[in-house]
């Protein structure tokens, strides 16, 4: 009896066994050299088809299957179907397609695992006619409808977000990785959209990458739509210098709150070259008169970097201040264009480096101040003393930070060999300012040199605001009214402004006597 339950219970169990395989598996007879075995379908999270989901057409595209933990298989399928049709079919371990419709199709694949585990994988796969690219800050005016809308119409619009702190971009040149790990979709696509008022630092960047030979991109037939508040002139003259490169026929250019209509146009396939809204940028006319305007693209379509350009055209709004507030207002400067050195210096140099150089200056001109009461030189070797002071202190100083390792100088500055320059200005504007005969502690000498340095700070605003420099890059016939207004400031005979208020007191006794 005791052997009857026993028996009994291991059929049982033997049976629920069956049961729950037959209701997790699909158990499948197929003969194999005339023996029966059993072929289970399964699913299993260690496979997936490898290759892109988003095809542009007419391009070949590779999908195989990858075990995420080494599991061999065999007897691979694969089936591409469309609305449930079978188009293709390959009995490979690879599958190559090449895309000549835009639709949305079904990859399947079909394969054997170890212990005879039939697993069936699939992936959508959607074909683009065409592809959008959008560069630079996700603003309020693109949302996921925009997407959405785009991916009904079988067109890819794919973003490229980058970082809206464009000092920041310069900083870690983080935007080169992120155009890098992007350039396969900048090389498919047939527009590029770029929100940017900046778009001299991207095309730099297309223009370092075309010019590696293992990228293989061109930008020549794709269409370049500028989003920005800069205006055409602007636009015209900072891309010269890399149209010459990139070879790019097709540049639009539109204000910010344009891009909406732009997305929508490009989305309805209305768009004409003639549209008041977008101005085309065109490098393949020569200007037939000769201006400023004309002279400046030239001369950065050929060979002139246009960052110096505008740094040059700004210093003459900062020269007119000067003259005004030297002839007009009666500031003091020490000197006539001292204050212009001292802001050029500032603006090559890092602030920590010129504040060093300047303690150094300073250092130098008192003890050569303080020899010249014991030994009388002429002018020259006083100047001749001084320099060499100051290339001891500086040589001193350099020393002392290597040594220590104190490490407060970037000394990858001196590797441009025309730093020598504002090295050079900051003791020839230091004997101005320290001379012997002035004394800048005292309350006279206080006053001139806060005058000093108000110019000096008013000139480096000036010099290295984007404003001024952009309207002057834009439109640089704007100097002839500048020459015309330094002609009239220094045709002033008038009072000066501060002298009305030094004589005050005499033109009222003048009034009361009259």
């Amino acid at each position: 009896m005791k052997k009857l339950v026993i028996f009994l219970a291991l059929c049982l169990n033997f049976s629920i066994f069956e049961i729950v395989i037959a209701n997790s598996w699909d158990i499948k007879e197929e003969s194999v050299l005339g023996n029966t075995i059993n072929k289970v379908v399964c699913k299993n999270d260690d496979f997936e088809i490898i290759g892109l989901d988003k095809v542009k057409i007419w391009t070949s595209q590779e999908y195989v299957i990858k075990s995420k933990s080494d599991i061999k298989y065999h007897d691979v399928s694969f089936e591409l179907n469309r609305d449930w049709i079978i188009i293709d079919t390959a009995k490979w371990e690879k599958y190559l397609r090449y895309f000549t419709k835009e639709w949305k199709v079904k990859l399947s694949a079909n394969f054997i695992s170890l212990k005879w585990c039939e697993i069936k994988l699939e992936k959508d796969i959607k074909i683009y006619k065409s592809e959008i690219v959008y560069i630079w800050s996700e603003t309020n005016d693109i949302s996921a409808d925009i997407d959405y809308l785009y991916e009904n119409k079988l067109v890819l619009f794919k973003k490229i977000i980058l970082n809206d702190d464009i000092r920041l971009i310069k900083a870690n040149e983080g935007i080169t990785d992120i155009i890098y790990w992007n350039i396969d979709n900048i090389k498919e696509s047939d527009i590029i959209i770029m929100n940017t008022n900046d778009p001299n630092s991207i095309f730099s960047i297309f223009l370092k990458i075309i010019s590696n030979p293992n990228t293989n991109i061109s930008l020549e037939k794709k269409k370049i739509y500028i989003v920005s508040d800069m205006g055409k002139n602007l636009a015209w003259k900072l891309l010269a210098q890399h149209i010459k490169s990139i070879w790019v026929q097709d540049i639009y250019v539109l204000q910010n709150r344009l891009l909406l209509n732009l997305l929508f146009k490009l989305w309805e396939n209305k768009y004409t070259l003639n549209d008041e809204w977008f101005n085309k940028i065109w490098y393949d006319r020569t200007p037939w008169f000769l201006s400023l305007n004309n002279l400046v693209y030239n001369m950065i379509y050929w060979w002139f970097p246009a960052s110096i350009l505008w740094f040059i055209l700004s210093l003459s709004i900062a020269i007119l201040l000067l003259n005004f507030l030297k002839h007009v207002v009666w500031i003091y400067s020490f000197g006539i264009y001292n204050p212009i050195f001292l802001s050029i210096c500032l603006s090559i140099m890092e602030f920590k480096l010129f504040i060093i150089l300047i303690l150094l200056a300073f250092i130098s001109t008192n003890i050569v101040n303080l020899l010249l009461k014991k030994i009388y030189l002429l002018y020259n070797a006083k100047r001749s003393l001084l320099i060499t002071m100051y290339l001891i202190m500086t040589i001193i100083f350099f020393w002392t930070d290597n040594y220590f390792n104190f490490n407060i100088i970037d000394y990858s500055l001196f590797s441009n060999i025309f730093m020598i320059f504002p090295f050079l200005f900051i003791i020839l504007i230091a004997d101005k300012i320290f001379h012997e005969d002035i004394n800048i502690f005292s309350k006279s000498g206080s006053i001139l040199f806060l005058q000093f340095l108000i110019i000096s700070i008013a000139s480096f605003y000036i010099i290295n605001s984007l404003w001024i420099q952009y309207t002057l890059l834009s439109y640089p016939d704007l100097l002839f009214i500048i020459a015309l207004l330094n002609i009239l400031i220094w045709r002033f005979t008038w009072l000066q402004l501060f002298e009305y208020f030094r004589f005050y007191s005499l033109f009222k006794s003048i009034d009361s006597e009259e």
